[in-house]
């Protein structure tokens, strides 16, 4: 039809002719295509050429006009009109099979990490552009990693979905069960090579699943080497559950923050957990599987840290976390791009090659071994890439036995143990008392052979008590004299002990320190002034600063005057409250969001007497306060040491205040109080706008806003389509620096609306900048059925219900193209707060839809909890029929996929429990109705009565009875609302006015939830706020009588 058509239309091709061509096109590319990436082999199957001009008006009225699709572009901004027809034909099945192009190792590649991506939150789409550039040109393309994306998790899905990783023959058991599973892959069916290749893939992913089904589900960690950015990596793996060791007494919410640790340091933020009280435990289950961060100090070990309002709980160590470079050998074995970590001291690794960083000044050597000294180093230590047995020696005269193809690891076979001090520390590591060390497997400590500890040359046995002390390279040994764990550490007397003391005058301070053991005491702080006398048995060391007193002072300990010293990081025990930020630098009156991360706020005693200290962050709108400006206020006591506070533990409560005025030039204060002069932050989201030049048509920063232009990075992105990655915008230069002025690209007026937002992984934020360029005009009115249209149409003023209408449409089907647009939008975009989109608001305010939407993010925790910090979301408020259909809904797209009835239950299980998990009030009853429909039993109201007033309700005083402040916003509303209701018949009075709003809440949002009540507070953020307050002032109060409340007017209703 076209080679007819053709000549007939030379001058003039038709509209319907150019979609037959685009159409010929991608269908050539997906049977035949084989290597070249050129028109030629097109002109050659068709016997014709059209001209360059004559293929752009063909390609983009082919895709554009006739089959609505889009032009792709080169990385230039030009139009890539090869790869745009190409990419319409999906995957080239001839290149696929091609041995030599090594797809299939790739692909299973992208199935061995699948789940490992999951893990960190990339999606699969990040994962396969990673992995498909080894291979040809044809699958960069967007869209053959989309097809490919797709592809490995419907693989997963299926695996998972018919349990094949318990099927002989996967593909077989496929075919009984469901027939035409082969039709829903991109790929031409009627050849049998095809089908063989589909079915190859499929044992792969079975394989996969079941091999990652085995790992185990504790705390532990991985160790990785790049030598390309001389950086080392650690991956933390976090169980289901996790048992913290601290009494209930020390929390006053369920509300957990976690952490992770290095040293003192912290290096990741892993979000809110809420406890679970089991006796006088606290249980949290754990919603992220697992981190990777960024190692600045590997010789230390790392902490998950268990935090409330910035204060440390509890830290649990993780297993062989500290990796001891340039002190042992340590050995890594090639993983695709990364080195990841095997061993340290003496070991053997079931790898066939090893590379090795060698400790400072050592040799090596190794018999019947292959061994290369590596040209590249890792900062400056020497690599040797070896396969055998190699002999290290350092230059203590210490030996190190290193072997490969050994039948199993036997690397961290044991770790240290001992009572740590918790101060930073030089070493990282420093005991009172000499550690010991265990086995980590029973099975080692049941039949191995006692290990022989050793400072340095010297058996510590042979060593006496005062020499013990000091600095030290601490060694275990085996029988065989080989060196199994090597670790530089300081020991201190195990009597050690250290107070503080604030001096008289904001800069003067002591610390006294009490030991039997003599030791003698220096401060290497520069601009501290320090005086040292004997009291008693103690030593007090008297301190003056010259100005401002720093976060810490150095200590050096000499313990052993024969050892160097140990060096403590001491906080100055100042007066009152002082800030530093990660710098160590005092903040004195401001700092952004991007700056809390390693800011600390230390809180001090008086002379050794307690001192009580309260943080309130408040909204501040318009530079001035009202009474009723939304706060979060903690309290802490001060007593023998100071209490350093994470402020960065704050961020979330800061962003929270935020959101809540998210279009005006606001900011947080942070107001400490307690002894002196009160403390006053500012805290603000940014300190960095752009400004638009129309006429140069750039973007530009304000002057020497910051010092390093390198940290900030804008990118411009279409509103309308954010599967689309975005556009770097290039900085001019002036003589090879750059200027913060920033060059927009002509395509701007050709369509929009686009948006300037910070690029990922920057560390300079800045507010978004919208740009309405060449924007399609909409009618008001036009019916408008998709986002791409609706974020077009889109008017705060002239067209505000243009979101709000295909919003609407969204929450009654599952299957709307809406649902992908979203997914675009939150997987490129999401590290933007969601306010950003208006999108996500119209979202928010549509109950139906928004319960809709967690259950089509797969209800990640992450996901629930910023809807609700950045957007206020009152769950409690939502009607559990929502909820129910949003099941219906998804089960239906389940159905549409195939999927069996036993897997669609047990999925939609999961997804509602982890929704339970992240929103405790939904756990228990809630969750069980949501499951199986069957309401809980109801008791009489005569012994729910009792339960409620004399358990819950007596509980709630007791537990709140010092507490000189309760929410008490809507208490008069909410009073008035419980003595007109007579529906449950419960009798519940308070004894003051200003419990009221926490005492009758939990009924009225059940009425709500229930829908016999209607919201006096349906949508507006900070009315929202107030609410979760009252909440989360007593969650064990609020959980229950909702539950049962909520049941008892379902059962009304």
């Amino acid at each position: 039809m076209i080679n007819r058509a053709h000549p007939l239309q030379k001058d003039k091709l038709s509209r319907h002719w150019c979609g037959a061509f685009t159409l010929y096109c991608a269908e050539w590319f997906r049977r035949e295509y084989i290597r070249e990436w050129t028109w030629n082999t097109i002109w050659q199957t068709l016997g014709f050429e059209l001209s360059p001009q004559e293929v752009k008006h063909t390609v983009i009225t082919g895709l554009e006009d006739y089959w609505k699709r889009p032009v792709i572009q080169f990385h230039n901004e030009n139009n890539n009109y090869l790869g745009s027809v190409f990419s319409e034909g999906g995957l080239p099945l001839k290149l696929l099979i091609d041995h030599d192009n090594q797809f299939q190792h790739v692909f299973q590649n992208v199935l061995k990490r699948h789940q490992h991506a999951s893990f960190y939150g990339n999606t699969t789409y990040e994962l396969v552009k990673k992995c498909v550039e080894p291979l040809p040109e044809a699958f960069q393309l967007d869209t053959s990693v989309k097809l490919i994306s797709d592809m490995a998790d419907r693989l997963i899905a299926f695996v998972n979905a018919y349990e094949l990783d318990n099927k002989d023959d996967p593909a077989n058991y496929l075919d009984q069960h469901r027939p035409k599973w082969r039709e829903l892959f991109p790929l031409p069916l009627n050849e049998q090579i095809g089908t063989e290749f589909l079915n190859g893939l499929l044992r792969s992913a079975t394989v996969e699943v079941k091999r990652s089904s085995k790992k185990t589900k504790l705390l532990s960690s991985r160790h990785f080497l790049r030598l390309d950015n001389q950086a080392i990596s650690s991956e933390i793996y976090l169980p289901d559950s996790l048992l913290l060791d601290f009494s209930t007494q020390k929390i006053s919410t369920s509300r957990i923050e976690l952490a992770v640790f290095e040293g003192v340091n912290q290096l990741a933020n892993l979000g809110i957990y809420h406890a679970q009280f089991v006796g006088e435990q606290i249980l949290l289950k754990i919603h992220k599987n697992s981190v990777r961060v960024k190692r600045f100090n590997p010789n230390a070990e790392l902490y998950l840290v268990a935090m409330q309002a910035g204060q440390t709980l509890d830290r649990k160590l993780i297993p062989h976390s500290f990796i001891e470079l340039g002190n042992s050998p340590v050995g890594f074995v090639k993983d695709e791009e990364n080195w990841v970590y095997v061993g340290q001291a003496s070991f053997s690794a079931k790898a066939q090659e090893l590379l090795v960083i060698l400790p400072e000044n050592s040799e090596f050597n190794g018999q019947e071994t292959a061994f290369e000294l590596q040209a590249s180093e890792y900062k400056e230590l020497k690599l040797v890439l070896f396969t055998g047995t190699l002999t290290v020696t350092s230059e203590y005269d210490e030996k190190y036995i290193i072997k490969t193809n050994a039948p199993h690891n036997t690397s961290n076979l044991i770790e240290l143990t001992g009572e740590q001090v918790l101060w930073g520390s030089t070493p990282s590591l420093v005991f009172k008392g000499v550690p010991s060390y265990r086995w980590t497997q029973l099975e080692h400590e049941e039949t191995g052979n006692a290990l022989q500890t050793f400072f340095g040359k010297t058996n510590v046995n042979n060593i006496c008590v005062i020499e013990k002390y000091g600095l030290h390279t601490i060694t275990f040994r085996n029988v065989n004299d080989e060196i199994v764990l090597r670790k530089k550490i300081g020991v201190l007397p195990s009597d050690f002990d250290v107070q503080f003391i604030a001096g008289a005058k904001p800069t003067e301070a002591i610390i006294r320190i009490t030991t039997q053991s003599k030791c003698v005491y220096s401060i290497e702080t520069a601009g501290i002034k320090h005086n040292l006398c004997r009291v008693d048995q103690m030593r007090e060391i008297h301190l003056s600063s010259e100005g401002t007193p720093p976060a810490n002072i150095k200590l050096n300990v000499y313990a052993n005057l024969m050892s160097d010293p140990i060096t403590l990081d001491l906080p100055f025990p100042a007066k009152g409250a002082i800030a530093y930020d990660k710098n160590e630098v005092a903040i004195n009156k401001a700092i952004t969001i991007d700056q809390l991360l390693g800011s600390r706020l230390y809180l001090f005693a008086e002379l050794g007497c307690p001192v009580k200290y309260k943080i309130e962050a408040t909204l501040k709108e318009g530079g001035a306060f009202n009474h009723s400006s939304p706060y979060f206020d903690w309290n802490y006591t001060v007593t023998d040491k100071p209490l350093v506070i994470s402020l960065f533990a704050l961020k979330d409560r800061i962003e929270e205040l935020m959101a809540l005025k998210p279009h005006l030039d606001m900011a947080v204060e942070l107001k400490i109080t307690g002894q002196g002069r009160p403390l006053v932050i500012k805290v603000s989201k940014y300190n960095i706008s752009l400004d638009f030049d129309k006429v140069r048509n750039v973007v530009e920063l304000p002057s020497t806003v910051i010092a390093d232009l390198s940290q900030i990075k804008p990118v411009l992105m279409n509103l309308a389509t954010p599967e689309r990655h975005p556009t770097n915008l290039p900085s001019r230069l002036s003589e090879g620096v750059k200027t913060g002025v920033f060059e927009l690209p002509a395509k701007i007026y050709d369509s929009g609306p686009w948006l300037i937002v910070p690029a990922k992984d920057y560390e300079f934020n800045f507010r978004a900048k919208f740009l309405v360029g060449g924007t399609e005009r909409i009618e008001t009115g036009s019916n408008i059925t998709t986002l791409q249209k609706a974020v077009v149409a889109f008017h705060p003023k002239f067209n505000p219900d243009a979101l709000v209408s295909v919003i609407h449409l969204m929450s009654k089907n599952a299957d709307h193209s809406g649902w992908v647009f979203l997914r675009d939008l939150y997987d490129n975009f999401g590290h933007l707060p969601l306010s950003t989109f208006e999108v996500w608001k119209a979202l928010v305010d549509n109950h139906k839809a928004l319960c809709l939407a967690v259950l089509r993010f797969e209800s990640d925790p992450e996901f629930i909890a910023r809807l609700e910090t950045e957007f206020s979301v009152f769950w409690e408020y939502i009607p559990i029929i929502h909820w129910q259909a949003a099941k219906s809904m998804m089960a239906t797209i389940f159905k549409k996929g195939g999927l069996p009835d036993a897997f669609i239950e047990k999925q939609l299980n999961v997804l509602l429990d982890r929704i339970s998990t992240q929103v405790p009030t939904y756990s228990n009853e809630y969750v069980e109705f949501l499951k199986s429909g069957n309401k809980p039993v109801s008791y009489p109201i005569s012994v729910m009565q009792s339960i409620i007033k004399d358990d819950w309700f007596q509980n709630l005083l007791q537990q709140h009875s010092e507490d000189q402040e309760w929410p008490e916003r809507f208490r008069t509303e909410l009073k008035q609302w419980f003595d007109s209701q007579n529906m449950l018949n419960l009798e519940l009075k308070t004894f003051h006015p200003y419990q009221n709003s926490v005492v009758y809440l939990p009924i009225y949002a059940a009425a709500v939830a229930a829908g016999v009540a209607h919201s006096m507070t349906h949508s507006d953020p900070a009315s929202l706020f107030h609410l979760r307050k009252s909440r989360e002032f007593d969650c064990e109060w609020f959980e229950p009588l909702y539950r049962y409340a909520l049941f008892e007017f379902l059962q009304l209703n």
